[in-house]
């Protein structure tokens, strides 16, 4: 009997330079099964399917009727390809045609492998709903709109005895050497039997948890061991990137960090006990020193909001991340951008945990910073520009056009530009469309005062993002019908949407002088 090794990575970018993927799209952009098994091999969307089978036989659908999806618009994109021998094991990714932008798993040695079921059929899945659950691979973490996975007989044939943690912990855990996936009187290990943080046994989620370990940050990979496996065998499980190994962080050597694997989907991380995500919270900047950690106890949040005092001893451009104890980050991608002009300046690092429901994204978890003296934001700006693949529809030469002028959006309290105050922070452009369509996609782009000409480095909007500095965020999706539409674009938390109304934002005047993360 053939072993199945499952192997989930999916690092999906989508550029200005390329096509804005999305669940909603996918139809209009075909995605397909491929692998060793087609003809040719690893070609998607040519060749043909095992047996004799069409190229249409590859594609994944989500409309509740073909190639076996079972619900329509559910996210969960579905294809089952029989003429495979039984209980045959096959490698396997599924991608877009030219291998871009989608490429699931995203690096060419690490593809997924199934096992046919005796009649030789594989169903295979492309979920695209973000999960928030603090186990990867998942939506947006980071760059990623989707995991695969299969469904095969993997039960029948091949039950997962248990699922263990290997890493550079181990010899710290009385093992010889660390990344020992045979010795697991040093891993971490997860079963599914009903004890120790696991809540139901035999569901297929894997629980476990250690302590003891000296504070830093360590990484580690998966071992899955098969009921026939005579030794563990590394697998990719939880990727979000190509990136290999995941990492936790421990803070305290007298806290628990429990881990949890879905052993269906092979998607893992710490998720409970002390290493819960959410607060405490840590801000990390080079400003002040990347390896801030202080364990403080900031109890519960008033308001869902976090303010804290930083001095910047050098004035400069720096970034700034959130993070909290299980290594969630916020924002998703990348850092956020300030700037300080003065020697050892205050500034005020805001965390508002808030979940709003105005239409603008991101929508909860936003970052953002000001001067804490002043209470101005930090950032100015030379230029600020809507872009998407609505652009045409709106009356652009061009979609993803960075440079189009009629899509600049501006700060001036224009009623013709839609803006509702002057110098708030929150730019606005007012478009007209006489077109109709359906899930389309749009963020924001801009550079700020100061730094070097050349084209747009900083990207705002999109879910779990904000303003991210030099990296990919992701994007909105809206509908429209013949009609003006007014953007708003706020540089100050990051938050971008279609409205009349400003994006909402914490308050800036903050009380009483704040001292570490205090609540208001």
């Amino acid at each position: 009997m053939r072993n199945a090794r499952f192997t989930i990575i999916l690092g999906l970018l989508i550029s200005l330079n390329g096509i804005g993927y999305s669940a909603d799209t996918l139809q209009d952009s075909p995605i397909y099964v491929t692998g060793g098994f087609s003809d040719p091999t690893w070609s998607p969307g040519s060749g043909a399917a095992p047996e004799g089978g069409t190229i249409e036989d590859l594609r994944l659908y989500d409309d509740g009727q073909t190639n076996g999806d079972a619900v329509a618009d559910d996210g969960v994109w579905t294809c089952i390809v029989s003429g495979f021998g039984p209980y045959e094991t096959i490698d396997w990714k599924i991608s877009s045609p030219g291998w871009s932008p989608i490429n699931a798993p995203d690096s060419a040695p690490d593809n997924l492998s199934a096992t046919a079921d005796e009649n030789g059929s594989i169903s295979f899945f492309f979920d695209t709903n973000p999960q928030n659950d603090g186990l990867l691979p998942d939506v947006g973490q980071p760059n990623n709109y989707g995991f695969a996975y299969s469904g095969s007989t993997w039960d029948a044939i091949q039950p997962i005895e248990l699922i263990s943690l290997t890493g550079d912990f181990q010899i710290q855990l009385g093992g010889a050497a660390d990344w020992d996936p045979t010795d697991f009187q040093s891993q971490i290990l997860l079963y599914d039997d009903g004890n120790n943080y696991d809540e139901v046994a035999g569901d297929d989620i894997f629980t476990g948890s250690v302590t003891g370990l000296e504070p830093g940050i360590y990484e580690y990979q998966g071992v899955i061991e098969l009921e026939d496996f005579t030794l563990p065998k590394f697998t990719a499980i939880g990727f979000s990137t190509a990136e290999r190994n995941m990492k936790f962080n421990v803070l305290d050597s007298a806290e628990i960090i429990v881990f949890q694997c879905d052993g269906k989907r092979l998607r893992i991380g710490p998720v409970a006990g002390e290493a819960a995500a959410g607060p405490p919270f840590f801000a990390h900047s080079e400003a002040w020193g990347e390896g801030y950690t202080e364990l403080e106890d900031i109890g519960k949040a008033i308001g869902s909001v976090y303010y804290k005092e930083f001095i910047v001893a050098e004035p400069g451009n720096y970034t700034l991340r959130i993070r909290d104890k299980s290594l969630k980050e916020y924002p998703y991608s990348g850092n956020y951008p300030f700037t300080t002009t003065e020697a050892n300046q205050e500034v005020l690092v805001i965390f508002d945990c808030n979940q709003y429901d105005d239409g603008y994204e991101p929508s909860t978890n936003i970052v953002f910073i000001i001067d804490n003296v002043t209470k101005q934001p930090l950032n100015e700006w030379e230029y600020i520009q809507l872009v998407g693949d609505c652009m045409i529809d709106f009356g652009g030469e061009s979609d993803w056009n960075a440079s189009d002028e009629g899509f600049m959006a501006f700060d001036d309290g224009s009623t013709a530009d839609g803006d509702v105050i002057e110098g708030d922070g929150v730019y606005t452009v007012r478009l007209e469309t006489t077109a109709t369509a359906s899930n389309k996609l749009f963020k924001a782009v801009g550079r700020r005062l100061g730094m070097e000409d050349g084209e747009w480095d900083i990207q705002i909007g999109g879910p779990g993002e904000g303003i991210t500095y030099q990296v990919t965020n992701n994007l909105i999706s809206f509908s429209y019908t013949p009609g003006v539409y007014t953007f708003q674009i706020d540089t100050l938390t990051g938050r971008v949407g279609l409205g009349d109304e400003p994006p909402a934002r914490p308050s800036l005047e903050i009380p009483v002088a704040v001292n570490g993360w205090e609540l208001h």
